[in-house]
């Protein structure tokens, strides 16, 4: 994980330099606080109708053909005062890949943004990361998309697209995942993550079938080991 803390330091930069958001002073997130300013964010498999201000319903699994290339959104819900964000995107690599990614959406809606994508990909993880570094500083408020994923259907299977988070303290609060930057600064995100599910060249399952979150599908046996349901807080 320490390679991932480059994102929150690059934001912190980004908006110190920009911004004198003076005070914040961070090594891969440990001063963020747990208040979460936003009810919620996501993966939404089927973007047809979002725009960067405006979410049409959630489809939380999308059926595609070997070969095919779409798009899929990250979005955010009702989120206050927000000036930067950064997430994980987990997924199964042998049968998806993420081709391309657009931030210049939620962020961008304020006339004079000036918006920066952060992003990185880690290879087990997606980092994903933007900051608007205008001045005077634009917050925005509201739900939306905060950024628009091109993706490669690589071959048959089901994947998960989830944002992975961890309560490594074993409090109840989930220490690691999705931050929310508004003007004091990143907040740890608390509230609901929706994940999506992308099935390729065969139908969505009539319920979720990754209950562990790991991208892997459930065999049932509970051992706690990939493609189970651990007992350790952890999404």
């Amino acid at each position: 994980m320490g390679k991932m803390k480059l994102l929150a330091v690059m934001l912190a930069a980004a908006l110190l330099a920009a911004a004198g958001l003076g005070g914040w002073i961070l090594s891969g997130g440990e001063e963020a606080t747990q208040a979460s300013p936003a009810l919620g964010i996501g993966v939404d498999a089927d973007p047809s109708g979002n725009t960067a201000t405006f979410l049409d319903p959630i489809d939380y699994c999308r059926s595609v053909s070997s070969g095919e290339t779409f798009q899929v959104d990250l979005f955010i819900e009702g989120v206050d005062g927000l000036l930067a964000w950064e997430a994980y995107l987990k997924y199964d690599r042998t049968i998806i890949k993420v081709v391309d990614l657009d931030v210049i959406m939620f962020l961008a809606a304020s006339p004079g943004s000036d918006v920066r994508d952060l992003s990185v990909d880690y290879g087990e993880l997606y980092g994903l990361a933007a900051t608007d570094i205008a001045q005077p500083r634009r917050p925005e408020d509201g739900s939306g998309v905060l950024a628009r994923l091109t993706v490669e259907a690589l071959g048959s299977g089901l994947s998960s697209l989830i944002l992975p988070r961890k309560d490594e303290t074993g409090d109840g609060v989930w220490d690691w995942g999705p931050s929310l930057w508004d003007a004091d600064g990143p907040h740890l995100f608390q509230g609901d993550i929706h994940y999506a599910q992308i099935a390729v060249d065969q139908d969505c399952p009539e319920e979720a079938e990754d209950t562990d979150l790991d991208t892997i599908l459930d065999d049932g046996d509970d051992s706690g080991i990939a493609g189970d349901n651990p007992c350790t807080r952890s999404e």
